[in-house]
């Protein structure tokens, strides 16, 4: 199962000019359309532990949806994120102008979005690490 995740992407604009807007999602293409290259919002897979930001990340590609946008795209731009069942997520999602909310969440069995707490996803890598590495090799 495939579910959708929906971000708004505020801000993504501001203040550039309309060469400097241009010159921006040249860049963004050039990094992969990921949105993560100097914005507020993202999504990344899970993949691991890592000593340095706590957990390894891939992060998502986006597709994005201006037909909501106001004339300088500070609002109304969406990304969307297609997640995969089976997989854990941290997304990145700005609220306001000075909020943003990064939660985790997995995709369950009928397609809906489900929050997962910190502690959820620590025991998800320990589940997976073990099952992982009991594996004859080849099989994993």
């Amino acid at each position: 199962m495939k579910a959708l995740v929906r971000v708004e992407c505020i801000g993504d604009n501001h203040g550039l000019s309309p060469e400097g807007q241009l010159w921006w999602r040249f860049l963004d293409r050039l990094t992969g359309g990921t949105g993560s290259f100097r914005n507020r919002y993202w999504a990344a897979e899970i993949t691991g532990l890592d000593p340095r930001y706590k957990f390894a990340r891939r992060f998502l590609l986006c597709k994005k949806d201006y037909r909501q946008a106001n004339s300088v795209g500070t609002r109304g731009v969406y990304a969307y994120y297609e997640l995969d069942e089976g997989k854990v997520y941290e997304v990145s999602s700005p609220r306001s102008w000075n909020r943003t909310d990064r939660y985790f969440c997995r995709v369950g069995l009928d397609g809906d979005i489900i929050t997962m707490a910190e502690g959820e996803v620590l025991a998800w890598l320990k589940s997976r690490s073990v099952s992982t590495s009991t594996m004859p090799p080849g099989n994993g």
